[in-house]
């Protein structure tokens, strides 16, 4: 059989197997296998590790998407010259995303505009990075959410039990109604040692 009609039943295999990074990259390393006399098997392996890739980064933008950050921050865009009082080693153990394995929260107290969502949005950029779920919200739309929706309150408190962390910005600016302090306190009690939440 002719190489151009091989190249086309392998694309149209591939693209059927719904195996997109294998296509993107077939004809590189096609040649690069050419080139380099490799093994079947690394062969295999190069392409396997492209779809990895692929797949990686398009789950971490839809769970990143999914999340509804306010805004793209890691640790590393952090000035932390601005905030000389925070403790490094303690940032350095949040990133390893062990209070997440654990089921443990995060409380993080300061005065308004110190970095509090910065190191929030950043634990939870970096939580999605390592194949974990996010979720973030402010107390006043999570208030909002749980007691005016149309679905019954069941699935509503399913939606903010659902991912791994939930990270709840704003807690303390706004006075909250009995109502609304007996949803939140319910969340918090159904998401223990089953997901994180950070404050």
């Amino acid at each position: 059989m002719q190489p151009a009609l091989v190249d086309e039943r392998v694309r149209l295999g591939l693209e059927r197997l719904r195996l997109r990074g294998m296509v993107q990259v077939l004809g590189r390393v096609c040649q690069e296998a050419s080139r380099d006399s490799v093994s079947y098997l690394e062969f295999l392996d190069r392409l396997l590790e492209a779809e990895q890739n692929v797949r990686y980064e398009r789950n971490v933008e839809v769970k990143t998407r999914l999340a509804r950050l306010p805004c793209h921050k890691t640790m590393v865009d952090f000035d932390y010259s601005f905030q000389p009082t925070l403790d490094k080693k303690q940032i350095a153990e949040l990133l390893t995303m062990r209070f997440i394995e654990e089921a443990h929260n995060v409380l993080l107290l300061g005065p308004p505009g110190v970095g509090k969502t910065h190191i929030a949005v950043a634990l939870a950029v970096e939580s999605i990075a390592r194949g974990y779920t996010a979720y973030f919200v402010t107390l006043q739309h999570l208030v909002d959410y749980l007691s005016e929706g149309s679905e019954p309150i069941a699935t509503r408190m399913r939606v903010l039990l659902r991912p791994k962390l939930l990270v709840i910005d704003e807690v303390g600016y706004l006075p909250l109604n009995r109502q609304a302090a007996n949803l939140f306190f319910d969340l918090v009690s159904r998401r223990y040692e089953k997901g994180s939440i950070i404050l």
